[in-house]
């Protein structure tokens, strides 16, 4: 029988693709086997793994005191006690197991053990070793193991729906944060490329018209932002200064009237306010001017003031050079009586020239009242003009602002679509805009088939991803227990495929089918009970109560430059094991269940031990509950040799006898006994 290695490792999932065509990575040359780790061989502590890789106890900040105890002891805790007895070499051996580049995938392990048994705790422990693992084969070269992985914990009781839909969206999930190009090369292949590529171009489409809508709203609030005085003055209601205005409106009505401004004064008068509001320096000064010059009867005003000045002004020279000119008109013939009545009445010009001046300064004052009242008004409403645009600019900006965070959000959005649908059409070969896929008209639930697709898709491209991506998925199920038994049974029932690695907690006696159902998805069924039963009470309560010695030296990391599971099958090994398979089994599925448990086991056993486990195995596997009764009761006889009575033991044992008898085969009790302990640890729970 040819040694084939870890590489036949894998369950027989009923429906799933047959996982024996992947070809991974051989060990590196040079590796030399590594001895199953002694019974009782200290080991790293455990911790509780979730979703994304956790740190160790020592890093956490609670746990950084050594020799921190509890206050009270959770139920899924890190499972300290397993770390420091014989629990931990069957844990480090599965952790092996679900990294080795050798083993096939999809594998299922089962963390089997009625409620209570501590189930939850022993799966923590395996992922926290896995992962130390992987984190120290990605440090070693050449190591047997797959250090890119990915750790995906869930809870049956958390998925919905049809068990590919659920894992597929946990999954996606998760890759979107640690591989991101994985994620996304899976879903591409997940669909059809046509289907796609339309989609791709349709959603291009709306954002591209959507990135249109949001900027003609960013032009039209632009616009608005610039015309904003009109608005505010005109159309709107209720603004400050429209109720000013209509609070005095009588006044306004009278003030355009006595300037001349006849229809609508209060339209007449907005304009002035806008103008004052739009002007600023000279322009600002050229409107105040206008108000006391350019208005209806405020030039005639000054004019008037202008030449009544003037008159004041000559009369006041006239007064100060009369005698010249009352002399000069005494000079003129016939105008002798002229000159005396301008010599009687000269007094008269002081009165002349005192009233020109009060007209003139009455003219100018006018035009100042007339002009400084409308001035007031118009200032006023100025101020509450600039108080609503105040407010409204502010409330304009804000949105104009928003806008253009949305317009250019959109038209990255707009890039990032352009981007995947020339990516999408490339996929599809072109012919997305000539031929769009339509889904099968067949299809009775067309997302569960793309999520399986996906998750078929995820393991495909594991392969061909760079460095950095995940090479290996490590999904591990909680809580079977907690779900109906047929929801049970459906979750167990779906394989992800080739790259996953799963771990399943659950009771057996919760799945109807006994262990016979158990063996078509689960290739290597831990038994909780028997592994807790290894454990000292007494150990075990001295690490509740305590935890690590003070000072006590941290966990090595584990040794990721070679494998238990790489020794070969020596020749003695091969005869007896194809002498023991008519025993185990006629079916695929029990031959093959058989071989891998005892490539699995025969690195706890050791050498002497390997015939008895084989023996001892191959019963289990045919389900021969007698045969391995009688095999235990073989172990009370007197003496060092086992004997049987070959008048009362069954066929099927006495068949095993003899081809241990063929193959030259010889065990004694101690060695049964090993084997008998190691068997029932990888046996579903009775």
């Amino acid at each position: 029988m040819p040694d084939k290695g870890p590489l036949s490792f894998g369950s027989l999932i009923p429906g799933a693709r047959d996982a024996g065509q992947r070809k991974d990575a051989e060990p590196a040359p040079g590796v030399s086997a590594q001895a199953a780790p002694p019974k009782g061989a200290p080991a790293a502590p455990a911790q509780a793994a979730p979703v994304r890789p956790a740190p160790s106890p020592s890093e956490r900040p609670e746990a950084a005191a050594a020799g921190a105890k509890s206050l009270f002891a959770a139920d899924v805790a890190e499972g300290v006690a397993l770390s420091c007895d014989a629990g931990a070499a069957p844990l480090d051996l599965l952790a092996e197991l679900a990294l080795h580049r050798s083993a096939e995938t999809p594998l299922c392990v089962g963390v089997l053990g009625p409620a209570g048994s501590g189930k939850s705790v022993v799966l923590n422990t395996l992922l926290d070793r896995i992962e130390r693992l992987a984190a120290a084969a990605r440090r070693a070269p050449g190591s047997p193991f797959v250090g890119e992985t990915l750790t995906l914990r869930l809870e049956a009781a958390d998925l919905e729906g049809h068990p590919a839909t659920a894992i597929a969206g946990a999954l996606y999930g998760r890759l979107a944060i640690d591989a991101p190009q994985l994620g996304l090369e899976a879903s591409c292949a997940a669909r059809d490329p046509g289907l796609a590529a339309r989609e791709a171009f349709e959603r291009l489409d709306a954002a591209s018209r959507q990135l249109q809508a949001e900027r003609r709203l960013l032009e039209e609030a632009e616009a608005h932002r610039a015309r904003l005085t009109d608005t505010v003055l005109y159309e709107t209601p209720g603004s400050k200064v429209d109720a000013d205005v209509a609070r005095r409106r009588g006044v306004i009505n009278a003030a355009m009237a006595r300037f001349g401004l006849g229809g609508d004064a209060v339209a007449a008068y907005k304009d002035m306010v806008r103008t004052l509001a739009d002007s600023r320096g000279a322009s600002r000064v050229s409107f105040v001017a206008n108000l006391f010059w350019g208005l209806k009867g405020q030039a005639n005003r000054l004019i008037w003031a202008a030449v009544l000045a003037l008159v004041a002004f000559g009369v006041g020279l006239a007064q100060a050079h009369q005698g010249a000119w009352i002399g000069w008109i005494a000079a003129q013939p016939e105008m002798g009586e002229a000159a005396g009545f301008a010599s009687r009445n000269v007094g008269w010009l002081e009165v002349l020239r005192l009233a020109c001046y009060a007209g003139a300064a009455l003219a100018v004052a006018s035009n100042l009242w007339r002009g400084g009242r409308l001035l007031r008004l118009l200032s006023r409403s100025d101020e509450l003009l600039k108080a609503d645009l105040a407010d409204k600019r502010r409330e304009s900006d804000g949105f104009i602002a928003h806008q253009a965070r949305r317009a250019h959000d959109l038209g990255a959005e707009v890039e990032r679509l352009s981007r995947k649908a020339a990516e999408a059409e490339r996929r599809a070969g072109g012919q997305a805009s000539s031929a769009a896929s339509e889904p099968s008209p067949f299809a009775a639930d067309l997302v569960r088939q793309q999520a399986q697709r996906f998750i078929a898709a995820v393991g495909a491209q594991m392969d061909k991803a760079g460095a950095g991506t995940p090479r290996r998925i490590i999904l591990a199920l909680d809580g079977l227990d907690r779900v109906e038994p047929a929801r049970a049974r459906e979750l167990l029932g779906f394989s992800p495929g080739r790259g996953f690695v799963e771990f399943v907690a659950l009771d057996p006696a919760a799945i109807a089918g006994g262990p016979d159902e158990l063996a078509r998805w689960i290739a290597a069924p831990l038994s909780v009970p028997e592994l807790y039963g290894r454990r000292d009470p007494a150990e075990q309560m001295r690490a509740l109560l305590g935890a690590r010695e003070a000072g006590a030296p941290a966990p090595a990391a584990p040794d990721a430059t070679r494998s238990a599971l790489d020794e070969p099958l020596g020749p003695d090994e091969e005869a007896l094991l194809q002498a023991l398979a008519p025993i185990a089994g006629t079916t695929a599925r029990a031959l093959k269940r058989f071989f891998n448990l005892y490539r699995l086991l025969r690195a706890l056993a050791p050498t002497r031990a390997r015939p008895a486990l084989a023996l001892a195995l191959a019963l289990d596997c045919a389900g021969a509950r007698a045969d391995f009764a009688a095999l235990e009761t073989s172990l009370l006889g007197p003496g060092d040799e086992l004997v049987f009575d070959h008048h009362r033991i069954g066929p099927r044992l006495a068949a095993a006898l003899r081809a241990l008898a063929s193959a030259h085969a010889r065990i004694g009790k101690e060695e049964l006994r090993e084997a008998i302990t190691e068997v029932r640890l990888f046996s579903p729970p009775a």
